[in-house]
């Protein structure tokens, strides 16, 4: 027989809205991550160059998923 998973979506619609919400959700989170450990460490574990190229990476793996 054919195994399906019980979180398996069969919505086309709905898997590209979860898709798109799994992309946003983990360029926000490594977006916001490094602006937070930027900010409270005083800028002694990171700087300006490190927020940009974090948000780069961030937007690449969001696009990605």
């Amino acid at each position: 027989g054919k195994a399906v998973s019980r979180y398996a979506v069969q919505s086309v619609h709905m898997r590209e809205c979860l898709a798109e919400f799994l992309g946003t959700f983990v360029m926000i989170v490594f977006g916001m991550g490094v602006n937070n450990q930027v900010v409270n460490s005083e800028e002694k574990n990171g700087t300006w160059l490190s927020i940009n190229m974090c948000w780069c990476v961030a937007v690449l793996i969001g696009v990605y998923c």
